[in-house]
């Protein structure tokens, strides 16, 4: 994957973590309930300004490597 389509996945991932619904995040991305409302909690309160800012919801490393990648494909999906 080039840079170009590295930078456009990253964004569109962003923008799919900013809008989606704790539903659209539960099922596109193949998480629990808490984990979604995690992200939304994050995102009422800080907000996320990168794809790194993930890891402050406190995924274990496996999980996280897996949630990137869900993350990426969901965010393809929906553009």
């Amino acid at each position: 994957m080039g840079k170009a389509s590295e930078l456009a996945t990253d964004t569109a991932a962003l923008h799919f973590l900013r809008t989606a619904s704790k539903d659209s995040l539960v099922e596109a991305l193949d998480i629990s309930p808490l984990v979604a409302d995690r992200i939304l909690d994050q995102r009422a309160a800080n907000g996320f300004t990168s794809i790194d800012d993930i890891k402050k919801i406190t995924l274990r490393k496996k999980e996280l490597l897996a949630f990137h990648d869900a993350l990426a494909h969901a965010a393809t999906n929906t553009r």
